[in-house]
């Protein structure tokens, strides 16, 4: 997965990337957390703000509705989880997935 952008904050040891992440997609998700594993990174600070906007109510249909709902909730619930089941915080890079 390839890092949009970084930055150091003046007078911090911290190096913070920034990395897309499409929330509708669970492999996606679960291969971010692995990669992040592998390459010896902790998230120490995770935003979830993305989401799959679309039309709510028995007009936009139940699937409609329901993919939404998957994607609103299942991924940054899935977000949530693979962070907290990090291990003991390492403290040197922080990096913070972002939706489009």
């Amino acid at each position: 997965m390839a890092t949009l952008g970084s930055s150091k904050p003046t007078g911090s040891t911290a190096i913070v990337l920034w990395r897309q992440q499409d929330i509708a997609d669970m492999s996606s998700i679960e291969r971010l957390w692995v990669d992040l594993k592998h390459d010896g990174v902790e998230v120490d600070v995770l935003v979830l703000n993305a989401m799959v906007p679309g039309a709510f109510g028995i007009s936009a249909g139940w699937k409609q509705v329901w993919a939404c709902f998957e994607a609103n909730v299942g991924g940054n619930l899935r977000m949530a989880e693979a962070f907290l089941a990090q291990g003991p915080k390492k403290g040197k890079v922080s990096k913070i997935p972002q939706h489009p």
